[in-house]
């Protein structure tokens, strides 16, 4: 799958040979010429709710003092030249003292030791963690362009600013020791805010440009593929933005540079009209430029909807929003279903489909994790929930997971101090 690197103005900017399904679904066409998106797909009745394994504690060890809101949960492999390590990782923000609002890190690698909760710095934070590999989302074991690093991003108390950290994995034949290596953080890369050529300079509390009287309102976003990291959130306005910054570097590792976000940062297109973004919205990455981005969202009646629109990043790095960059927005029904919480989403890159996830009730089933997979004509399925538990707290979402389950769900009960964790079914999504 080749890349083109289409303008050196701005870093990173390429895309893939073929992404026909997105045109047809953005409707780009009258002789404008547009690339094809392999990745940008879906598989009809993906993740039937029979295939959730009950929900379980004994993976995630509690962490004293407690977690302050949801948390974020990605793949997080280690490779090395001769070996390869499959895991995951969790963060949470913790909420005991000492370390009250600063991040927490559980790592968990099959068949070698976990690394229990860790402290992440000492920056502290008023919003839950998000995180994601730095590279594509489809690299397989041993794959030269893996890179071994980790993004996390947080909105950081002092000033609300999205700030990132970029985190070393140790390469997979090292981390057999118990407990395994805290990942490292190269130099200059520990917690700082986004920045820009148009914004203030390096480190400045007011590094990162809003309109007149809005400040960063929501938990941040991320995600990484095709030669971007996509970082975002709702701003006071109820709008969400995103920034982007080009991670791409042919055929080695892709590597994460503070210079290298775009100049803009990009409004999503509004909601329709009478409904505004609330809470936390989310993102995701297919495999061949485009980022979901979804949101719970309210109007003058205090009612929810949950919306899901495409950005084909490549374009929107190109020229802003020119035609070809936006999906524009759909929403998947939810039903009978009272959504009582932010919304998680996940991209399969093996079977070629989102899944949107979120926290409801419907009738005598309180709070329970729902969830619904994208069928290959672009509609969504009737929500379904996994199992019968209830929970506190919006799910975290990861999939293209290693293990035994591909896909993966956390949230937390009634316990602030204990996390669940589910997955779809040994070999499912393989």
């Amino acid at each position: 799958m080749a890349k083109l690197l289409a303008s050196t103005e701005f870093p990173g900017l390429h895309f893939r040979a073929g992404w026909a399904f997105f045109a047809a679904l953005l409707g780009v066409g009258c002789g404008q010429a547009a690339p094809t998106n392999e990745g940008v797909g879906s598989a009809e009745g993906a993740l039937d709710a029979a295939i959730w394994q009950a929900w379980s504690s004994s993976f995630l060890p509690s962490n004293s003092g407690g977690f302050a809101d949801a948390s974020a949960v990605c793949r997080a492999d280690a490779q090395s030249s001769t070996a390869a390590a499959q895991g995951f990782m969790v963060l949470g923000r913790h909420a005991g003292t000492p370390g009250k609002d600063r991040y927490r890190l559980f790592m968990y690698y099959k068949q070698r030791p976990s690394l229990s909760w860790t402290e992440q710095g000492t920056t502290t934070f008023n919003s839950k963690p998000a995180c994601t590999p730095l590279g594509e989302i489809e690299v397989q074991a041993n794959d030269s362009t893996w890179s071994n690093q980790m993004v996390f991003v947080g909105k950081r108390s002092s000033d609300n600013l999205y700030c990132v950290r970029i985190v070393t994995l140790s390469p997979a034949g090292q981390i057999n020791v118990d407990p395994p290596p805290v990942p490292t953080v190269p130099f200059g890369l520990d917690w700082h805010p986004i920045t820009t050529s148009t914004y203030l300079a390096l480190g400045s509390s007011q590094a990162q440009s809003f309109p007149s009287g809005s400040s960063n309102a929501s938990a941040a976003f991320t995600a990484s593929d095709n030669g971007y990291l996509v970082v975002g959130g709702r701003r006071s306005d109820n709008r969400i933005y995103l920034y982007v910054n080009g991670i791409y570097n042919g055929s080695a590792p892709p590597v994460y540079s503070k210079s290298n976000w775009l100049a803009t940062a990009f409004q999503v297109p509004a909601l329709p009209t009478g409904w505004t973004a609330d809470g936390d919205p989310a993102v995701a990455a297919d495999t061949g430029g485009a980022f979901l981005v979804t949101t719970r969202a309210r109007n003058a009646l205090n009612q929810y909807r949950l919306y899901v629109g495409y950005v084909f990043v490549p374009y929107l790095a190109l020229g802003g929003w020119i035609t070809g960059s936006w999906s524009g927005w759909t929403q998947p029904s939810t039903g009978t279903i009272a959504i009582n919480s932010d919304p998680a989403i996940e991209y399969d890159y093996r079977l070629l489909a989102p899944t949107a996830y979120f926290r409801g009730t419907q009738g005598s089933s309180v709070n329970r994790i729902y969830q619904s997979t994208r069928n290959n004509d672009g509609t969504w399925p009737a929500f379904t929930s996994i199992q019968t538990d209830s929970f506190t707290t919006a799910p975290a979402v990861a999939s293209g997971l290693h293990l035994d389950a591909a896909h993966m769900v956390i949230a937390r009960k009634t316990d602030a101090q204990q996390l669940w964790q589910t997955g779809t079914l040994s070999g499912t999504g393989f």
